[in-house]
């Protein structure tokens, strides 16, 4: 019968129990002994952290709206035509204020005209449906002293203030020419400049008095409002009837002609 020593049988299960572990250590995990696929990392994106402060990148510049002040001062259009014989003006306020300059550049005589809310929505409207944006300074084909310069600033609420230079007989893009037209159809409204024959000053109207207009028909006034601010005006020769202000009388009528008769109230 063997006899094992006993220094002997310890150093033999410390060899095997080391054994043991190192086997343990190299072999494959569960998981991935399962998988045949190969293991690939994928980097992570850096992470960028922006000041709290740090304004928003736009993809377009959004043109900033324009702040509207005191209606009598705010221009939405001014169209501004010079040459050397004659300089013509014509501004559109947003309080539908017209005002006119005509004459010799340095001589202008002004005159002023009001446009109601409706004629006034429906200018800005017209100017609003034209899109002036990929138009720049045109050259002036036609040059001479008699020939005008034209200048129009376009102030459209909401729309940054655009600036064009071309010249009055040049053909024009149809967008720009539409918007000449409304000028136009603006400054039309103005009857009257400075020093043409108007209304007496101080002139206060009374009921029958006969007033002759800047286009030649005459008018007889029918009544007043209660507020006395208001005159009821009936063309004599034609059927037409109109109400204006009192205060707007002297822009709309040239002159008082006699009264032929009275009528009982």
């Amino acid at each position: 019968m063997r006899r094992f020593w006993p220094g002997l049988a310890g150093r033999f299960a410390a060899t095997l129990l080391l054994s043991s572990l190192t086997l343990l250590a190299f072999s494959p995990s569960p998981t991935l002994a399962q998988s045949t696929e190969p293991q690939v990392s994928v980097p992570l994106e850096p992470v960028r952290i922006e000041p709290a402060d740090a304004p928003a990148q736009a993809t377009e510049h959004a043109p900033a709206p324009i702040v509207m002040g005191d209606p009598r001062e705010v221009q939405i259009f001014r169209y501004d035509c010079e040459s050397e014989l004659e300089r013509r003006e014509v501004t559109l306020f947003a309080s539908g204020t017209v005002r006119l300059r005509l004459g010799p550049p340095g001589r202008e005589r002004m005159g002023l005209a009001e446009l109601g809310p409706d004629r006034l929505d429906g200018a800005i409207h017209r100017l609003e449906e034209e899109d002036l944006s990929q138009i720049g300074n045109l050259p002036q084909t036609l040059t001479g002293a008699w020939i005008p310069r034209c200048a129009l600033d376009l102030a459209i609420p909401g729309r940054p203030v655009q600036k064009l230079h071309f010249g009055k007989e040049d053909a024009l893009p149809l967008a720009l020419s539409r918007i000449v037209a409304v000028t136009e159809s603006v400054a039309a409204e103005v009857t009257l400049l400075e020093g043409d024959q108007r209304l007496p000053e101080g002139y206060e109207p009374a009921r029958f008095d006969r007033l002759r207009r800047a286009d030649g028909v005459l008018f007889e006034i029918q009544n007043l409002t209660d507020d006395g601010k208001g005159v009821e005006l009936r063309a004599v020769d034609q059927p037409l009837a109109m109400y204006v202000f009192k205060d707007d009388l002297r822009q709309l009528f040239i002159q008082l002609e006699p009264r032929f008769g009275t009528r009982a109230p």
